[in-house]
């Protein structure tokens, strides 16, 4: 399990928000790999890791792997278990980072993003299609996605 870190100053997930309110933000970090999590060059089923994602998705881009790697943490910190076509159209599915940019992801390549994390934190061998459309592979039995934002209950007070 890789442990989650977030360090002061460091570019961190603040919010997750709407496509639409992403689309009026710059978008400083999203792949758009095109699916290949979990598959070798040859489409036969291969075992990627965390550092896999971030090499092939950030290479030497010291910028992009901070974003990642803050992405990673809000995703596990949340316990997101969703596929990308809830990253595009949920009302908390885009990530916002403290310098007011957002990740955008094509459905695949949100796919190779969450395929990643889980692939690593789990210990399990997920790939892209796990994540990409429709549902998600079944959750661990102890896995409970927190909220993304704390949702006040309404009290009525008496007068």
């Amino acid at each position: 399990m890789l442990p989650v870190v977030a360090l002061p100053g460091a570019i961190h997930v603040v919010d997750w928000i709407s496509a639409v309110q992403a689309d009026a933000m710059p978008a400083s970090f999203g792949a758009m790999s095109c699916g290949w999590f979990g598959f070798s060059d040859h489409a036969e089923l291969h075992r990627h890791t965390w550092a896999d994602y971030l090499d092939h998705v950030c290479e030497e881009d010291a910028d992009a792997r901070e974003r990642a790697e803050a992405l990673r943490s809000s995703i596990v910190e949340r316990r997101i278990w969703r596929t990308g076509n809830w990253h595009l159209h949920n009302a908390h599915g885009v990530p916002m980072f403290s310098d007011a940019t957002v990740a955008s992801f094509t459905h695949r390549s949100w796919g190779d993003l969450l395929a990643a994390v889980w692939s690593s934190q789990l210990g399990q061998a997920y790939n892209y299609l796990d994540f990409y459309f429709g549902r998600p592979p079944t959750r661990p039995a102890d896995f409970k996605e927190r909220a993304s934002r704390v949702i006040q209950p309404i009290t009525r007070t008496e007068t």
